[in-house]
């Protein structure tokens, strides 16, 4: 892999290191696709710090994508809309309005560039109101968009 290294004061060189290995349980490796340095490094490439070494390694800000196998426990959040009116199609205000808000536990599963995901929303917060024709007729029963009261997502994707 490539790396940042530290060749003495004011001087870096990019360097082939070792690929990282799994070494504990409770290791992961990331391909890293953006990296800078931060701060601290810059006292190690002005030489402000004695002991730092030929070959020591920058960047410690970085972002990237974890590429080992393995189980993922995720939580998200979502957030559910029902409008009154369609902006394609015609529901003639017949539909009531509202939103939902969930958290969203899921699994994600990783091996050879595919990854596969199990998530199920939780609702914590309902919000229903009356239809735009319940209000000018009175309480009938017209259409509605109710939330389900049971959801269960799946995704499968595959890193090209």
């Amino acid at each position: 892999m490539k790396a940042l290294a530290y060749q003495g004061p004011k001087h870096v060189e990019v360097v082939t290191k070792p690929d990282p290995r799994i070494e504990h349980p409770g290791d992961a490796i990331v391909r890293v696709t953006r990296a800078a340095i931060c701060g601290s490094d810059l006292h190690l490439y002005h030489g402000l710090v004695p002991d730092t070494r030929v070959g020591h390694t920058f960047a410690l800000e970085l972002t990237g994508e974890k590429t080992t196998s393995g189980l993922t426990l995720t939580l998200g959040g979502r957030l559910e809309g029902t409008p009154a009116r369609d902006l394609i199609g015609e529901s003639r205000g017949f539909r009531r309005p509202g939103f939902a808000v969930s958290v969203e536990p899921g699994i994600v599963f990783i091996k050879n560039g595919w990854s596969a995901s199990v998530s199920a929303p939780v609702a914590l917060y309902r919000n229903r109101e009356r239809s735009v024709a319940d209000e000018l007729t009175g309480p009938t029963a017209h259409g509605d968009a109710a939330f389900a009261d049971y959801m269960l997502l799946f995704s499968l994707g595959k890193a090209f």
